[in-house]
């Protein structure tokens, strides 16, 4: 698999969505990160890696970015991206915590 050499997550033809529901189990390396991994069929409904989102979750509504890390995981033949929210210091994850995210383009 090549990797993307521009800043744009691939659309595949798919127009990205204003607003997008997202929900997911927190890892036990998201919390220590504090980011919440963005699943490979989300990606084309998302600006672009460094934009800003508006993420609502457990009752607040804040400001994340989007972000996207060159990783090796699978070894250096394949290298790939991971996509993440990253989400204001303030905000703690714990492992297995189960998130809702309404998210929204700021």
């Amino acid at each position: 698999m090549s990797v993307p050499t521009n800043n744009k997550l691939p659309t595949n033809g798919v127009r990205r969505a204003r607003r997008m529901r997202y929900e997911r189990t927190i890892s036990p390396e998201e919390a220590a990160l504090g980011k919440i991994l963005i699943l490979k069929p989300y990606w084309n409904r998302l600006p672009a890696p460094g934009s800003k989102v508006l993420v609502a979750m457990g009752g607040e509504t804040m400001r994340a970015r989007v972000q996207r890390v060159r990783c090796k995981c699978v070894g250096p033949q394949r290298p790939h991206y991971h996509y993440y929210f990253v989400l204001p210091r303030r905000v703690t994850l714990k492992s297995w915590q189960r998130v809702k995210l309404q998210i929204s383009e700021v």
